[in-house]
């Protein structure tokens, strides 16, 4: 500000770090600025809602198709509120607060959350990339997700041979035991599995974890190949073309909903579909291997921390 001041006095030039300091900083600071005099008003470059949430998506290769679809969400979610045209400078703390109780009126707790948390990291990477001087939604207090026990559901023994019964085919069967007594994650985690990672003569599987493979040493785990498990995994193989890698060959179209015929399968088997379908199958999992195995154990299949079974 001495340098601004000192150069607005003598009507020297900025200093070089002056100026290098002022070419990067955001609008909303320069804009003061100019308010008190120090610099002149230039044309600034107004940046919009839209094309900034489009641009940033676009950049992120990094990011799963699950996760873009996710950004995508709370992108939509943003623009149908402040609108694609609204310059990000604009958006404030108060816009913010506002925009949740917007969410309040339509999603659950738990969605809000997950949709302001999002909108908290966009902002986040306009104050890195010097777009914003500040970040509205950074203050925004309670948006840890918070677990629905009322959503939780216990699968027992009887009513998955049930289901197993009711189950079309050997690979429809093979999904059901991996997700109910191996406790992997549907479909994510069965789409992975080749037959490299089955090991016959150890009796275990390596499940490998794309939810997880961004965090050191979580990539995959070996879990045993439980005797439910095992039956079905060597009738697939008995039926599995020559050649063949990967161990679930018939549902790896984008196009499949594994949920909507999962759901035709639970009805056939004479039961009521419960709520979160394969999610619950895997709570099923880990309830019973906790009774019967050391938590740390159990801890280890299922590439949690013990904490995941305090609930169970």
């Amino acid at each position: 500000m001495e340098s601004l001041l000192t150069s607005k006095i003598s009507g020297q030039p900025l200093l070089r770090e002056t100026a290098v300091w002022l070419s990067s900083i955001a609008d909303p600071l320069k804009s003061k600025l100019v308010a008190v005099g120090l610099i002149e008003k230039q044309e600034s470059t107004i940046i919009r809602l839209g094309d900034f949430l489009e641009k940033l998506i676009e950049s992120r290769t990094d990011l799963k198709q699950r996760t873009v679809i996710k950004y995508r969400d709370t992108s939509n979610k943003l623009i149908s509120y402040f609108g694609s045209e609204k310059p990000i400078e604009e958006i404030n703390p108060i816009d913010g607060d506002e925009f949740r109780r917007w969410l309040q009126t339509n999603l659950g707790d738990n969605t809000v959350c997950r949709c302001c948390g999002r909108a908290r990291e966009f902002s986040r990477y306009a104050v890195r990339k010097r777009l914003l001087s500040t970040n509205p939604f950074a203050e925004m207090k309670r948006l840890n997700v918070q677990p629905n026990r009322s959503r939780d559901y216990f699968l027992s023994i009887e009513d998955a041979a049930k289901i197993l019964d009711a189950c079309p085919n050997a690979q429809w069967r093979l999904i059901f035991v991996l997700s109910r007594f191996g406790g992997l994650r549907c479909p994510s985690e069965h789409l992975e599995l080749t037959w490299d990672d089955v090991d016959w003569e150890k009796n275990r599987l390596r499940v490998r974890s794309p939810k997880t493979e961004h965090f050191e040493g979580k990539g995959e785990r070996i879990i045993p190949m439980f005797p439910e498990i095992r039956t079905e995994l060597e009738m697939v193989f008995e039926q599995a073309e020559p050649g063949a890698v990967y161990v679930i060959t018939d549902y790896r179209s984008t196009n499949q909903n594994l949920r909507t015929q999962f759901t035709r399968i639970i009805r056939r088997a004479g039961l009521v579909p419960w709520e979160k379908l394969f999610q619950n199958l895997r709570a099923s999992c880990a309830t019973e291997l906790v009774k019967e195995h050391p938590q740390h154990v159990a801890s280890a299949w299922f590439l949690v921390r013990s904490e995941y079974f305090r609930h169970l």
